[in-house]
């Protein structure tokens, strides 16, 4: 059955949904994560897990109980392939975001867009960043430039445009290999990048044989979140922190950004002095962890 989608703003008359799929636990920031999620009402995220939906959940974020076995079974039915991700190697998962639109049809029919989205993220204001002249325009939304996100990346829920993954070179051996390959951020970019700058390989093969492949409208004209370079400007204490305000983001030099992505920080993060249900006006997100102000 369909999942039912909630009711949205007037912000944007796009319906977007945002998955993500984690098995394990879930991290100690989550707290910061779910309000950023509940501050854009416009967006509903699914997020399938084997985890227990926690307290305080808000009305935009679902908690969809998956396990692996479950994920692998369905993977596989959709792709029309042998999904065999193991328990020891679960960000293999990551290779089969580009396929999230037919792994999940039936789940996001409602939807005009649907993107795949991380955890180690709190977001700020999306549709600042993401307006409907962008949506109405573009097939593909990333955050990066010239580069699929693996973070963020918005995909119209139109068949065409989520068979994408089908045209990049050598994907069923990629998503059936155990090992994880970076399909949703390398491969997938190279591929896109090619058909959208076509060479002149591509241009003879369009003029043999037509065209066979899709060539979507792709948005990566900005840099929409932090990059390396802003986590490694962040000082160790409080100075040049990241913060996010009232559901603005802003990165260590103080730009606005639509999200904060955590690369390696979170590997010297260790705390949250707030939980669900909690709802500061302000945190900042230094080395150490998050601080609810």
């Amino acid at each position: 059955m369909p999942i039912a989608s909630h009711s949205y703003s007037s912000k944007s008359h796009y319906k977007i949904v945002l998955i993500s799929v984690y098995m394990g636990k879930l991290p100690f920031w989550m707290p910061a994560f779910m309000l950023s999620c509940s501050l854009n009402p416009d967006m509903q995220w699914f997020i399938y897990t084997d985890i227990p939906e926690p307290p305080y959940c808000p009305n935009n974020v679902k908690f969809i109980p998956t396990d692996l076995f479950e994920l692998n079974q369905r993977a596989s039915k959709a792709l029309g392939m042998k999904i065999e991700i193991q328990p020891d190697c679960t960000y293999k998962i990551c290779d089969l975001k580009p396929a999230f639109g037919m792994i999940f049809k039936e789940d996001i029919q409602s939807f005009d867009f649907w993107g795949h989205g991380d955890l180690d993220v709190v977001w700020g204001d999306i549709f600042h960043f993401i307006n409907t002249e962008i949506l109405s325009t573009h097939d593909i939304i990333t955050s990066r430039i010239q580069r699929i996100s693996g973070h963020f990346c918005l995909f119209r829920n139109a068949p065409e445009v989520n068979s994408t993954y089908k045209w990049i070179p050598r994907i069923t051996k990629m998503i059936q290999d155990r090992k994880h390959y970076a399909v949703d951020e390398g491969h997938i970019t190279d591929y896109l990048y090619v058909h959208n700058n076509p060479n002149w390989v591509v241009k003879v093969k369009q003029a043999l044989f037509g065209k066979q492949e899709i060539r979507p409208r792709v948005y990566w004209e900005k840099d929409l979140t932090t990059s390396g370079a802003h986590q490694r400007a962040m000082g160790h204490g409080i100075e040049r922190c990241w913060w996010w305000k009232n559901g603005k983001t802003y990165n260590s030099d103080g730009r606005e950004v639509m999200y904060l992505h955590f690369h390696n920080i979170k590997k010297t993060m260790k705390k949250i002095n707030f939980t669900y249900g909690d709802q500061p006006h302000e945190f900042m997100i230094t080395r150490q962890g998050i601080v609810g102000l």
